[in-house]
């Protein structure tokens, strides 16, 4: 992938492996803080810096047309890791490594799963990335490694994608353990999980906590009790259905790969990124069957069953194309089962209300939106939270992994007997008697669009603006002689009342540019901009976005 670096850094904070070489224990969360996605925690001490995840974000509405959002980038430049360790799979864990493969020193170690490396060395090669630039560990069982000062301690955990790990950082010449949950939840079928291992380990002076079940009671169910609901809705249905899933969740597209196998109808793959993962699920021993077995059904059989990718609904994804018949093969009408086998990341819901409106337009069955039958998070719910903490008996929880209404629900529900700190995703702490907001190391998010990685906000904000108020295009050109002003306006009425208005707009925005122009005032572009956002308020009850070129 080809892609423009244009990061405009800030030099203040080129110094941040200075200000962080006293003998302290120095943490940062700098990303998955206050919003979903893009989670990036890390660890330093003695000058040696441990990353704990590196994702990618999801897209965001605050920011049209950016594709991806990537962790803040000061500390990722500025505190590159002596070692790297990855808890699972999932995008928002693993998938801004590629995007920072160069600021990665080379033969940095990178701890995961075989699972989990074995996907991110699919994301290397699809950037067409060498894979020998860092060197990988696999995690096999329960088990420890020594990394620089501290020494990992690796905890197979259950979560919707395999071979997830939960990570115990301690600390010996200070005495002090750290333990990252990941995302996590207490049931599961994954024979590597040993809770009785991680209570062992704790108790722990700090837990960094996934915080996206703490909305919901109860527990978070295992897989296996999907498993009847998915059998059930295929055997009675008579037609082809489309089931829509998280791409990662190879446990639940297992269970429907047996399922259509027991029952004898073909099964069918829609996306990319569903094939990916089955491919990364094999190599690691996940799966045993190639996906090459699978041969796409015909898309009109009678009695199929599809798989079908970006259960999120992003533009360009399956499920999104499906919804709208921009794949020519799909047709889908009355005699057509649509299951939602997900949940919504919080933030994307309208896109995936769209698709379901789609397909309910069409005649289209749709079922799993709300009642969670064909779907188990892979987030621990409050239950599961307790389960952990009275495993671990943490001194401080660090919530992670959610937004400002997670944590404080997750502070709710601790209640006074544990400390709660929010982290605040522009500093870095140190972790001594005290917590203390040791230095400042801004808040950055890299933004990723198709053929450039910046930082630019501004560019956002315009795009808002354009979006909601349309666009005022002023062109001027002085002479000696005259003066010669064009206006021209995108998307801010309908033509019908820009017609009636436009005499008058053009007439008085003349005389406003002409008398700015031969005043002594400076800042000429703001005020033409100032007055005529009154005007265009005024007149069109809009405030356009202005562009004022001058020939």
């Amino acid at each position: 992938m080809d892609l423009q670096v244009n990061i405009k850094t800030d030099e203040s904070f080129h110094d941040l492996e200075n200000r962080t070489r006293k003998k302290k224990i120095y943490a940062g969360f700098a990303g998955g803080i206050g919003k979903f996605g893009s989670n990036f925690s890390f660890l330093r001490y003695k000058n040696f810096t441990l990353w704990v995840d590196f994702g990618g974000g999801f897209p965001d509405i605050q920011f049209p047309g950016m594709s991806r959002m990537l962790p803040n980038f000061i500390p990722a430049m500025n505190l590159p890791p002596a070692t790297i360790v990855l808890t699972h799979a999932h995008e928002d864990h693993i998938g801004g490594i590629p995007y920072f493969y160069d600021a990665i020193p080379e033969n940095t170690p990178i701890y995961g799963s075989r699972f989990t490396l074995e996907l991110l060395k699919t994301k290397l090669r699809d950037f067409r990335f060498p894979l020998e630039r860092f060197v990988y560990h696999e995690i096999k069982e329960n088990s420890e490694a020594e990394a620089g000062p501290f020494i990992l301690h690796f905890f197979f955990m259950n979560h919707s994608v395999p071979a997830a790990l939960s990570i115990g950082v301690s600390i010996p010449e200070e005495n002090k353990k750290i333990f990252y949950s990941g995302d996590f939840k207490m049931r599961g079928d994954d024979h590597r999980v040993n809770h009785e291992d991680i209570r062992k380990f704790g108790p722990v002076d700090y837990l960094a906590l996934d915080s996206t079940g703490s909305l919901s009671d109860g527990t978070a169910r295992a897989e296996n009790e999907v498993l009847s609901e998915l059998e059930q809705i295929i055997h009675s249905w008579n037609g082809r259905i489309f089931i829509s899933t998280f791409s990662s969740h190879i446990e639940r597209i297992r269970n429907i790969y047996r399922i259509t196998k027991k029952e004898g109808i073909p099964l069918g793959i829609q996306g990319y990124s569903i094939k990916a993962h089955l491919t990364a699920a094999l190599e690691a021993g996940e799966i045993d069957f190639p996906v090459t077995s699978l041969r796409d059904p015909s898309p009109n059989a009678k009695k199929s069953v599809w798989l079908v990718a970006g259960c999120q609904s992003e533009p360009g994804s399956s499920m999104y194309k499906v919804a709208r018949e921009e794949i020519e093969k799909f047709r889908l009408g009355e005699k057509d089962l649509f299951v939602y086998s997900a949940s919504m990341i919080p933030g994307n819901e309208g896109m995936i209300y769209e698709s379901f409106n789609h397909l309910a337009a069409r005649g289209v069955k749709v079922v799993g939106i709300h009642s969670h039958e064909f779907h188990s998070s892979g987030h621990g719910k409050k239950e599961d939270i307790l389960m952990l903490i009275r495993l671990l008996s943490p001194t401080v929880v660090f919530p992670i992994h959610g937004d400002n209404l997670h944590f404080s629900a997750m502070k709710q529900l601790l209640g006074k007997e544990i400390r709660v700190e929010i982290p605040d995703p522009s500093v870095i702490y140190s972790l001594e008697k005290e917590i203390k907001k040791e230095t400042s190391m801004g808040n950055e998010v890299t933004l990723v669009e198709e053929k450039e990685l910046h930082n630019d906000r501004s560019l956002y904000k315009k795009r808002a603006e354009m979006g909601e108020n349309g666009m005022m295009i002023i062109i001027i050109r002085e002479t000696e002689r005259d003066l010669f002003i064009s206006i021209r306006y995108v998307g801010v009425t309908s033509q019908i009342f820009q017609q009636k208005s436009i005499d008058h707009i053009e007439e008085t925005s003349s005389d406003i540019i002409s008398e700015i122009i031969n005043s002594a005032s400076v800042k000429k572009d703001k005020k033409i901009r100032d007055k005529i956002t009154r005007l265009n308020k005024s007149v069109l009850g809009k405030t356009p976005l202005i562009e004022i070129f001058w020939l």
